[in-house]
């Protein structure tokens, strides 16, 4: 990019004098005066043709622009409209590949030049390139990009929308899920203003490698997910960049997200899956976000297996970390979820009640069938000890017993204490007169005492780890 700047450093944010990035004429008369300067100038043919392709289309050639807009439609085409957010169906249905200011069908957004205080600032200079000399023109070419805000005196305002079209791979275990959406920006930069008229086009349009390439030329909020435990996969980059200076930036991406888990009341849980997003680099005294309501929601058909979505909450809030030296703005988007407990109740609490209640079997039989009674007891035990591993392989390793947890160790109890009984009714019952009837007159006793006390059980468990 081509950028000019003062010699010195400002001392503060409000000192900084801001420079834009100055369209080229279409000709460009440059001092050559020997062979040596030539050579020089076809080595630097790619970076001012690059240069020219971004900043000035108009001088492009017809058979140019027209190749740039085929491949476009090629790129555009491959994208699916499912899920898409509404303007994003709108513009594939109906727009295709052509975009300006009247078809955009978009409301004014709070970030837009048209809104905010210093979208009318003039804060860029223009220098004709083409009467520097071609040595000072190399050094300008090669020259990094620094970018400051365009906003001297105060934070610049960002429009910020997040449209949700799928969540996978909620995993507790690895205390993560995977989120897929579309992420979209506004905010005004006077310094990206240009002449409509001269430049034969309202808005200019970029894609996929060529808008991150743009934007590398130009600021931009430099949006990171917080709670992100691997960098997000971008697709389907749009950059537009208005006349008037309001810059708009889409993308499609997929993020794996860390999140909380609270497994106490597993399998009938809710939790809070949560997504924040900032600046990397910008604090809340230089941005601020704003949350655009039209574009932000989920899709019709957003679904996450194994849950259902019980609400959806999204604010903003400024927060600090240790490493910060400033707070920064931060959109948090909190989607509350309840497991569907279907599975767990079918494949575990309903054939563990089931093996428990078979166990009481041995209250029906003859006393001094010791070893009957005490093979169908064993047989509940390690039933209860299996289907304690399957609840542990199912879950996060913590520190505290979830209610499936206590489910299946109070089962497993319970089965322990008909081993009992089976002991106690063996010892009782004999060859003298009188023991067999206590024998008898206990098992009795336990054919309501142990369904008694497992309902009553299983009652206070639910009682306590499931208050709601």
């Amino acid at each position: 990019g081509i950028s000019t700047s003062k010699a010195s450093l400002p001392t503060s944010p409000c000192d900084v004098e801001y420079v834009a990035r100055t369209p080229t004429q279409s000709a460009m008369k440059l001092p050559i005066s020997s062979l040596s300067s030539v050579i020089v100038l076809l080595f630097q043919v790619p970076s001012i043709t690059s240069y020219l392709r971004r900043n000035h289309p108009a001088s492009l050639s017809t058979d140019t622009q027209r190749q740039s807009r085929g491949q476009g439609s090629r790129q555009h085409s491959r994208r699916r409209t499912g899920n898409d957010p509404p303007w994003k169906q709108r513009y594939h249905v109906s727009r295709g590949l052509s975009f300006t200011d009247e078809l955009r069908d978009t409301p004014i957004r709070l970030g837009s030049c048209s809104q905010v205080p210093y979208g009318n600032l003039e804060l860029a200079t223009r220098v004709d390139l083409a009467s520097l000399p071609l040595t000072q023109l190399m050094i300008e070419l090669d020259k990094p990009s620094i970018v400051m805000p365009p906003n001297p005196n105060g934070a610049t305002i960002v429009d910020i929308g997040l449209y949700i079209t799928e969540i996978t791979e909620v995993d507790p275990g690895e205390n993560s899920f995977f989120m897929e959406g579309y992420l979209d920006l506004v905010w005004c930069d006077p310094r990206e203003r240009f002449d409509a008229e001269q430049e034969n086009l309202t808005t200019k349009f970029f894609l996929e490698k060529n808008a991150e390439k743009e934007m590398s030329y130009i600021w931009w909020p430099d949006i990171v997910f917080v709670n992100e435990l691997i960098p997000r996969r971008t697709e389907n980059e749009e950059l537009f960049i208005a006349h008037d200076g309001t810059v708009e930036y889409r993308e499609k991406f997929g993020v794996r997200l860390a999140s909380n888990y609270f497994m106490q009341q597993f399998p009938f849980d809710t939790q809070t899956l949560v997504a924040e997003i900032e600046s990397f680099a910008w604090p809340s005294d230089v941005l601020q976000f704003h949350i655009e309501e039209d574009i932000v929601g989920f899709s019709d058909e957003f679904d996450i297996p194994e849950y259902e979505i019980v609400g959806v909450e999204e604010h903003l809030e400024e927060r600090m970390e240790v490493r910060d030296r400033h707070p920064f703005s931060e959109l948090v988007a909190e989607i509350h979820v309840k497991r569907i407990p279907t599975y767990y109740v079918t494949k575990v609490i309903v054939p563990l009640t089931l093996i428990v209640c078979i166990s009481w079997a041995v209250f029906w039989m003859k006393p001094d069938a010791l070893a009957d009674r005490m093979s169908i007891s064993f047989t509940g035990v390690l039933t209860s000890v299996a289907y304690q591993f399957i609840v542990s392989e199912s879950l996060p390793r913590h520190i505290y017993n979830t209610f499936l947890d206590n489910f299946v160790l109070f089962s497993f109890a319970m089965m322990v204490l008909t081993i009992l009984e089976n002991i106690i009714v063996k010892l009782l019952h004999g060859e003298e007169e009188g023991k067999g009837e206590r024998s008898r007159k206990l098992d009795v006793t336990c054919r309501v005492v142990f369904p008694l006390m497992f309902t009553t059980g299983v009652a206070i468990l639910a009682g306590v780890q499931l208050p709601d």
